[in-house]
């Protein structure tokens, strides 16, 4: 049986042959119980007036918080179940906040008219804001 010494402060990267610094531990609880998910209908209405476009969104607080668990400012972001686009809200939100790069890949299963109406338009309003109309009143 093969073992491996893990040290407390250091690790070794095998990509660069080097040994570096690093915190041991985590940083983060295993139970999120901070957001909920009112919040994620209200962030929602915020961008897209009708509340009953999208059942159950994911509050943008909550995706941030699991983006910032990740400490690579330059990442890609990857959210199979798009549903309404929190996701990608969530990462320009990031980005704006802490000078990241981050990108965001999206991808939903052809369900109707949320793709188009919803993931979409939410996104170029956040994007430009502008609604795909060219309007800037929205809510």
């Amino acid at each position: 049986m093969a073992y491996r010494k893990q040290y407390e402060f250091v690790k070794f990267n095998p990509r660069t042959k080097q040994i570096e610094n690093t915190s041991a531990g985590m940083q983060y609880e295993n139970i999120i119980d901070d957001f909920f998910s009112a919040e994620g209908g209200r962030d929602f209405t915020e961008v897209l007036e009708d509340k009953n476009l999208f059942a159950f969104p994911k509050p943008i607080k909550l995706i941030q918080y699991l983006i910032n668990m990740i400490d690579n400012k330059d990442a890609i972001i990857l959210d199979f179940f798009a549903g309404s686009g929190t996701t990608g809200q969530a990462v320009l939100e990031a980005n704006l906040e802490d000078g990241g790069t981050r990108q965001f890949i999206l991808c939903t299963l052809d369900e109707g008219d949320i793709p188009e109406k919803i993931t979409v338009e939410r996104l170029k309003r956040i994007m430009t804001g502008k609604d795909s109309l060219g309007k800037a009143n929205f809510p």
